[in-house]
């Protein structure tokens, strides 16, 4: 009774979280649709690791954005792909005389690495970051960009959504992805920033100078939120999210479970070591909660007089998400089937808790290169 109770406690915590980021999203006003008065030069940096069966696919939506041509570059840095990436990425850019374009190889290892080479061959004003796997809008740099023209603004994260797949194991991820893009809006509105998605990204270049980059981070994973959260410390007014739906970046969902235990592996892995206390402390409720629903439930098969403490707790817990994810969904083109939300509970309750349980232990695989 005591361990049901706790629970419970701990899950009236996680939903007023829940709400907390529900109040920071409504917050968020709907991205200015004029045009930016003053057109800023940006370079489109996209870091490329075995990614040629994706990157063709980038690559021709970046060269019909209505940005003007003459505003903005595609850099495309290689990090030792060991398929073709470089030489699609090359042939296609070869192709486009049109667009201003720049190919690098890589002189480091890691995601983080080429970034930074291409950072420091950049003169652009902005820096927009992607990654080769996804799909962007006609108007996605210009809706990036156009929230620099107020020069309070150095650092614009950008909604990521979930494409392909179906079934119960392609909902968990889009449903995943939807309230993940939720709380980094709504904490970036809230003025305590939790996380971004380096796959939409934006940027000052002189505000990266400013905190002098990725230096002083030896994680291999985690450039996106670490680099967010360097900005944040100087001043949360620096920050700004965009909700529109021009600025959408689209991914897709993962096929197999080995890709998808490798990348949550990945995710958590920035947890405990590059994020703030209040993160921290969030991330542990949220694990304490799943993972003690998870095990409430075997346990009722023993213990049936828990059962309305249960139930208190996911009443409680559902209603909150509920909202926060139907108004998530509804603002970035997603439905959300209450239903199958429900259904898909447990199974969300045993992967939070076996991630929880794997991240602190071992290394994770990713691009063909293990990571500690």
């Amino acid at each position: 009774m005591i361990a049901s109770c706790s629970i419970l406690a701990l899950t009236i915590i996680y939903a007023g979280f829940i709400l907390w980021c529900h109040r920071g999203w409504k917050s968020i006003e709907v991205a200015n649709k004029k045009a930016n008065s003053k057109l800023l030069n940006v370079d489109v940096v996209v870091a490329i690791r075995n990614e040629e069966d994706t990157i063709l696919n980038l690559l021709e939506r970046l060269v019909i954005q209505n940005y003007p041509k003459s505003n903005f570059r595609i850099v495309v840095i290689d990090d030792h792909s060991d398929d073709d990436s470089f030489t699609t990425a090359s042939n296609f850019l070869s192709h486009h005389a049109e667009i201003n374009s720049m190919i690098l190889h890589s002189e480091g290892q890691g995601k983080k690495a080429a970034l930074a080479q291409a950072i420091k061959n950049s003169a652009a004003d902005l820096i927009l970051t992607t990654d080769a796997d996804c799909l962007v809008q006609d108007g996605w740099i210009r809706s990036m960009a156009e929230p620099f023209s107020r020069p309070e603004i150095s650092f614009v994260a950008g909604p990521v959504v979930l494409s392909g797949g179906k079934g119960l194991f392609s909902l968990l991820q889009k449903m995943e992805m939807i309230g993940l893009t939720g709380i980094a809006g709504a904490s970036i509105a809230n003025r305590r920033a939790m996380m971004c998605n380096g796959a939409n990204l934006c940027y000052r270049k002189s505000a990266y100078d400013a905190v002098q980059g990725y230096l002083g981070s030896e994680f291999a994973s985690g450039d996106d939120t670490q680099l967010m959260r360097k900005i944040h410390s100087e001043d949360p007014r620096k920050l700004l999210f965009v909700k529109s739906k021009n600025a959408i970046v689209k991914s897709h969902s993962l096929s197999n479970l080995k890709s998808f235990w490798q990348q949550r592996r990945r995710w958590a892995t920035k947890i405990p070591f590059t994020l703030s206390f209040f993160t921290v402390f969030i991330a542990v409720v949220s694990w304490l909660v799943h993972a003690g629903l998870f095990l409430l439930l075997i346990a009722l098969v023993f213990y049936p007089e828990n059962t309305p403490l249960f139930l208190a707790a996911i009443i409680i817990k559902m209603t909150s998400e509920l909202l926060f994810l139907k108004n998530v969904g509804k603002d970035l083109d997603q439905q959300i089937q209450s239903f199958l939300v429900v259904l898909i509970q447990p199974l969300y309750w045993l992967y939070i808790s076996l991630i929880g349980l794997a991240v602190p232990f071992s290394s994770y695989e990713w691009k063909g290169r293990k990571v500690k």
